[in-house]
Protein backbone atom coordinates (compact mmCIF):
# COMPACT_ATOMS: atom_id res chain seq x y z
CA UNK A 1 0.00 0.00 0.00
CA UNK A 2 1.23 3.49 -0.86
CA UNK A 3 -0.16 6.76 0.46
CA UNK A 4 0.62 10.40 0.00
CA UNK A 5 1.81 12.55 2.87
CA UNK A 6 1.77 16.32 2.35
CA UNK A 7 2.04 17.62 -1.20
CA UNK A 8 3.46 15.29 -3.85
CA UNK A 9 4.09 16.36 -7.45
CA UNK A 10 5.42 13.70 -9.80
CA UNK A 11 8.82 14.70 -11.24
CA UNK A 12 8.57 12.10 -14.06
CA UNK A 13 6.38 9.24 -15.32
CA UNK A 14 5.70 6.59 -12.66
CA UNK A 15 4.36 3.01 -12.89
CA UNK A 16 3.24 1.23 -9.71
CA UNK A 17 2.73 -2.58 -9.66
CA UNK A 18 -0.62 -4.39 -9.53
CA UNK A 19 -0.21 -5.09 -5.82
CA UNK A 20 -0.14 -1.37 -5.01
CA UNK A 21 -3.16 0.49 -3.66
CA UNK A 22 -2.62 4.24 -3.70
CA UNK A 23 -4.34 6.30 -1.00
CA UNK A 24 -4.47 10.08 -1.06
CA UNK A 25 -5.46 11.00 2.50
CA UNK A 26 -7.52 14.06 3.53
CA UNK A 27 -5.39 17.21 3.64
CA UNK A 28 -2.79 15.88 1.17
CA UNK A 29 -2.24 16.51 -2.55
CA UNK A 30 -1.11 14.35 -5.44
CA UNK A 31 -0.37 16.35 -8.61
CA UNK A 32 0.80 14.67 -11.80
CA UNK A 33 2.85 17.69 -12.92
CA UNK A 34 2.44 17.01 -16.65
CA UNK A 35 3.44 13.36 -16.20
CA UNK A 36 1.91 9.90 -16.52
CA UNK A 37 1.01 7.78 -13.49
CA UNK A 38 0.05 4.16 -14.12
CA UNK A 39 -1.39 2.46 -11.07
CA UNK A 40 -1.67 -1.33 -11.16
CA UNK A 41 -4.02 -1.52 -8.17
CA UNK A 42 -6.81 0.51 -6.59
CA UNK A 43 -6.98 4.28 -6.14
CA UNK A 44 -8.62 5.79 -3.03
CA UNK A 45 -8.96 9.58 -2.85
CA UNK A 46 -10.27 11.38 0.25
CA UNK A 47 -10.67 15.15 0.28
CA UNK A 48 -11.18 17.50 3.20
CA UNK A 49 -12.02 21.16 3.71
CA UNK A 50 -8.35 22.02 2.95
CA UNK A 51 -8.24 23.95 -0.33
CA UNK A 52 -6.85 21.99 -3.29
CA UNK A 53 -6.28 18.69 -1.54
CA UNK A 54 -6.81 15.35 -3.27
CA UNK A 55 -5.88 14.33 -6.80
CA UNK A 56 -4.82 17.21 -9.08
CA UNK A 57 -4.72 16.96 -12.89
CA UNK A 58 -3.98 20.52 -13.98
CA UNK A 59 -1.76 20.17 -17.06
CA UNK A 60 -2.66 18.90 -20.56
CA UNK A 61 0.07 16.22 -20.31
CA UNK A 62 -1.37 14.71 -17.10
CA UNK A 63 -2.40 11.08 -17.68
CA UNK A 64 -3.58 8.76 -14.92
CA UNK A 65 -4.23 5.08 -15.65
CA UNK A 66 -6.01 3.17 -12.88
CA UNK A 67 -6.04 -0.61 -13.47
CA UNK A 68 -7.96 -1.37 -10.26
CA UNK A 69 -11.03 0.30 -8.84
CA UNK A 70 -11.18 4.05 -8.17
CA UNK A 71 -13.04 5.63 -5.24
CA UNK A 72 -13.40 9.39 -4.67
CA UNK A 73 -14.73 10.36 -1.22
CA UNK A 74 -15.20 13.48 0.90
CA UNK A 75 -14.07 12.86 4.47
CA UNK A 76 -16.51 12.71 7.36
CA UNK A 77 -17.86 16.08 8.57
CA UNK A 78 -15.93 17.95 5.84
CA UNK A 79 -18.96 19.87 4.52
CA UNK A 80 -16.84 22.40 2.56
CA UNK A 81 -14.66 19.80 0.85
CA UNK A 82 -14.49 20.12 -2.94
CA UNK A 83 -12.40 18.80 -5.78
CA UNK A 84 -13.59 21.63 -8.04
CA UNK A 85 -10.55 23.05 -9.83
CA UNK A 86 -8.48 19.90 -9.19
CA UNK A 87 -9.51 18.08 -12.38
CA UNK A 88 -9.15 20.71 -15.09
CA UNK A 89 -6.87 19.07 -17.70
CA UNK A 90 -5.42 15.78 -18.90
CA UNK A 91 -7.18 12.43 -18.76
CA UNK A 92 -7.94 9.53 -16.46
CA UNK A 93 -8.18 6.01 -17.92
CA UNK A 94 -10.34 3.82 -15.70
CA UNK A 95 -9.73 0.11 -16.28
CA UNK A 96 -11.83 -0.97 -13.26
CA UNK A 97 -14.89 0.41 -11.52
CA UNK A 98 -15.54 4.01 -10.46
CA UNK A 99 -17.29 5.13 -7.26
CA UNK A 100 -17.98 8.71 -6.12
CA UNK A 101 -19.20 8.90 -2.54
CA UNK A 102 -19.01 10.81 0.74
CA UNK A 103 -18.74 10.02 4.43
CA UNK A 104 -21.37 11.34 6.91
CA UNK A 105 -21.50 15.13 6.94
CA UNK A 106 -19.12 15.41 3.98
CA UNK A 107 -19.95 17.40 0.85
CA UNK A 108 -21.03 15.80 -2.41
CA UNK A 109 -18.13 17.33 -4.34
CA UNK A 110 -15.52 14.57 -4.29
CA UNK A 111 -15.27 14.22 -8.11
CA UNK A 112 -15.84 17.50 -9.97
CA UNK A 113 -14.22 17.45 -13.40
CA UNK A 114 -14.09 20.78 -15.17
CA UNK A 115 -11.75 19.66 -17.95
CA UNK A 116 -10.20 16.26 -17.22
CA UNK A 117 -11.45 13.63 -19.66
CA UNK A 118 -12.64 10.34 -18.12
CA UNK A 119 -12.06 7.30 -20.32
CA UNK A 120 -13.49 3.89 -19.39
CA UNK A 121 -11.56 1.30 -21.36
CA UNK A 122 -11.15 -1.80 -19.20
CA UNK A 123 -10.86 -5.35 -20.45
CA UNK A 124 -13.51 -6.70 -18.04
CA UNK A 125 -16.92 -5.43 -16.86
CA UNK A 126 -16.94 -1.96 -15.31
CA UNK A 127 -19.47 -0.13 -13.14
CA UNK A 128 -19.81 3.65 -12.75
CA UNK A 129 -21.56 4.90 -9.61
CA UNK A 130 -22.15 8.40 -8.18
CA UNK A 131 -23.67 9.13 -4.77
CA UNK A 132 -23.99 12.87 -5.54
CA UNK A 133 -24.55 13.29 -9.30
CA UNK A 134 -25.50 16.82 -10.31
CA UNK A 135 -24.36 19.66 -12.54
CA UNK A 136 -23.61 21.52 -9.28
CA UNK A 137 -22.09 18.56 -7.40
CA UNK A 138 -20.00 15.59 -8.59
CA UNK A 139 -19.80 15.06 -12.34
CA UNK A 140 -17.72 14.15 -15.35
CA UNK A 141 -16.67 16.65 -17.98
CA UNK A 142 -15.74 14.87 -21.23
CA UNK A 143 -16.55 11.15 -21.01
CA UNK A 144 -15.47 8.36 -23.34
CA UNK A 145 -16.81 4.81 -23.05
CA UNK A 146 -14.52 2.55 -25.08
CA UNK A 147 -14.55 -1.06 -23.93
CA UNK A 148 -15.09 -4.50 -25.41
CA UNK A 149 -16.52 -5.49 -22.00
CA UNK A 150 -19.90 -4.22 -20.72
CA UNK A 151 -20.05 -0.92 -18.81
CA UNK A 152 -22.89 -0.45 -16.31
CA UNK A 153 -23.94 3.01 -15.19
CA UNK A 154 -25.49 2.37 -11.77
CA UNK A 155 -27.74 5.28 -10.83
CA UNK A 156 -27.56 8.78 -12.25
CA UNK A 157 -24.45 10.17 -13.95
CA UNK A 158 -23.88 13.75 -15.12
CA UNK A 159 -21.41 14.74 -17.85
CA UNK A 160 -20.91 18.43 -18.72
CA UNK A 161 -18.68 17.77 -21.74
CA UNK A 162 -18.93 15.61 -24.84
CA UNK A 163 -19.81 11.94 -24.32
CA UNK A 164 -18.56 9.32 -26.78
CA UNK A 165 -19.56 5.64 -26.93
CA UNK A 166 -17.18 3.90 -29.34
CA UNK A 167 -17.57 0.88 -31.57
CA UNK A 168 -18.20 -2.40 -29.79
CA UNK A 169 -18.97 -0.79 -26.43
CA UNK A 170 -22.15 -1.87 -24.64
CA UNK A 171 -23.43 0.52 -21.96
CA UNK A 172 -26.33 -0.33 -19.68
CA UNK A 173 -27.92 2.53 -17.73
CA UNK A 174 -30.07 1.66 -14.69
CA UNK A 175 -31.36 5.17 -13.92
CA UNK A 176 -30.69 8.51 -15.61
CA UNK A 177 -27.85 10.05 -17.54
CA UNK A 178 -27.65 13.84 -17.86
CA UNK A 179 -25.50 14.86 -20.81
CA UNK A 180 -25.06 18.62 -21.03
CA UNK A 181 -23.24 18.48 -24.35
CA UNK A 182 -22.99 16.19 -27.41
CA UNK A 183 -23.56 12.42 -27.24
CA UNK A 184 -21.90 10.46 -30.01
CA UNK A 185 -22.52 6.73 -30.42
CA UNK A 186 -20.34 5.21 -33.16
CA UNK A 187 -21.12 1.52 -33.49
CA UNK A 188 -21.55 1.04 -29.74
CA UNK A 189 -24.80 0.36 -27.87
CA UNK A 190 -26.43 2.60 -25.27
CA UNK A 191 -29.47 1.10 -23.53
CA UNK A 192 -31.39 3.01 -20.84
CA UNK A 193 -33.72 1.07 -18.52
CA UNK A 194 -34.90 3.23 -15.68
Amino acid sequence: RTRTDGTVTLPWDVTLPSTTMLRVEPGTQLALGGNRLELGGDLKIWISDAAGDGLRLLEPGDVLIVRGGATFTTAKDESNATSEGNLSAGEIHFKGGFVQTYEGGGSGLSFVSTGTKAIFNGSSSQTISFSNPSASLSRFNALELDSAAPITVSGTVVADGDVTVTSGTSVGVTSAVDFNSDLTVTGGTLSVTG
